[in-house]
C-alpha cells in the first residue's frame, strides 16, 4: 500500500510514546506537524518513567459508574486541567480530550480508540460532550464497560483498555506500546481482550503477519486456525467461511485510512467467539 496517511500515522503509533497528526497529502519524509498529539518522548527509558507514574493509586476508590451518565449507556469523565473522556458502550468506542498540551497552538487536542492500534490521533473530535462530565476525583479509578480510568496519587491520569493504555503525566499525553507492532508479542491462548495478539502468520520468507483479537473474549486458538487457514489455504482473497463457522474477508483497515477491499488485511469473525484481523506494516 502506497497511502502516505497509513506510512505516518502507523510509524508514529509504532513510537511507543508518540501520536503524530498528518494530512493524506503530506510527504512522508517531511517532518510532520503536531496537529494532534506530539511526541513526549524518544525512548524506552522514558515511557519506563510514565508506566511507574502512572500505576494504580495506593488508596484507590471505586465510585459508582451512573455518576459520570452522560445519557443512556454514554459516560463522561474529566479531570479539569488535563482532559476528559467519553466511554460509549452501545459503540463500543471511546473518545478522549487532552487539555492544552505545550506544543500546541490550539487548546485540545482529541484522541480515540482502534482495536488494532490503540489510541490514535482524531483531528476532528468534537469536544463538546465534555463540558457536562463528571470529575474524577485525584485516588479514584471507574471501570465503565472494560475501559478503566484513574486518577492517580501522584495527579497523573491513565486510560487503560485491554492491553492499550495512554496517560497524561504533567499534562502532556504518553502513549503505550501496541502489541500488534511488536516483532514478538505476547501470545494469548485463551480469551482475549481486544488488541492482544493470539498468534503470528507468517506470508513468503519475510512477512509475518500478528493475529490480533479485534473483539473482547476472543477465543484464540480458534480464531489463529481460521485466520490461518484463510491466508495459507485461500491466499487471504475474497469470502471464505470456515467449517466451524469463521466468516473470513478482506475487511481490516488502520484508523482514518481509505483504502481498496483488496488492500485491507485479512479479519475473520465468528457470532459466538470473537473476531480478529492478521495485521503487519507489510502486505504483498
Amino acid at each position: 500500500m502506497t497511502s502516505n496517511l497509513r506510512a505516518l500515522a502507523v510509524l508514529s503509533l509504532l513510537t511507543p510514546v508518540a501520536l503524530v497528526g498528518c494530512s493524506a497529502t503530506q510527504d512522508p519524509e517531511a517532518e510532520p506537524s503536531p496537529e494532534v498529539f506530539t511526541t513526549v518522548a524518544e525512548d524506552t527509558e522514558a515511557q519506563d518513567e510514565a508506566e511507574e507514574e502512572t500505576t494504580e493509586p495506593e488508596t484507590a476508590e471505586d465510585p459508582d459508574i451512573e455518576r459520570f451518565a452522560l445519557a443512556k449507556d454514554i459516560y463522561a469523565v474529566k479531570v479539569p486541567g488535563y482532559g476528559a473522556c467519553t466511554v460509549d458502550l452501545v459503540a463500543d468506542s471511546m473518545f478522549c480530550r487532552v487539555d492544552d498540551p505545550e506544543d500546541f497552538n490550539f487548546p485540545s487536542a482529541t484522541s480515540m480508540h482502534d482495536p488494532v492500534v490503540g489510541f490514535y490521533p482524531d483531528p476532528d473530535g468534537d469536544p463538546a460532550p465534555f463540558e457536562q462530565a463528571e470529575e474524577l476525583h485525584r485516588g479514584e479509578i471507574v471501570n465503565i464497560g472494560g475501559t478503566i480510568l484513574s486518577h492517580n496519587d501522584n495527579g497523573t491520569i491513565r486510560v487503560d483498555r485491554g492491553p492499550h493504555w495512554f496517560a497524561l503525566v504533567d499534562g502532556q499525553p504518553v502513549l503505550g506500546e501496541s502489541p500488534y507492532s511488536l516483532p514478538e508479542p505476547p501470545i494469548s491462548d485463551g480469551p482475549a481482550h481486544m488488541g492482544e495478539v493470539c498468534g503470528q502468520v507468517t506470508i513468503g520468507e519475510d512477512i509475518r503477519l500478528n493475529i490480533t483479537a479485534l473483539n473482547d473474549e476472543t477465543l484464540c486458538p480458534a480464531a489463529r486456525d481460521a485466520v490461518t487457514a484463510y491466508i495459507h489455504d485461500h491466499r487471504g482473497e475474497g469470502e471464505w467461511t470456515s467449517p466451524d463457522g469463521w466468516e473470513c474477508s478482506r475487511d481490516y483497515a488502520f484508523p482514518a485510512e481509505e483504502v481498496r477491499p483488496e488492500d485491507r488485511f485479512p479479519t475473520c469473525k465468528h457470532p459466538d467467539d470473537g473476531a480478529a484481523a492478521a495485521v503487519s506494516m507489510k502486505w504483498p
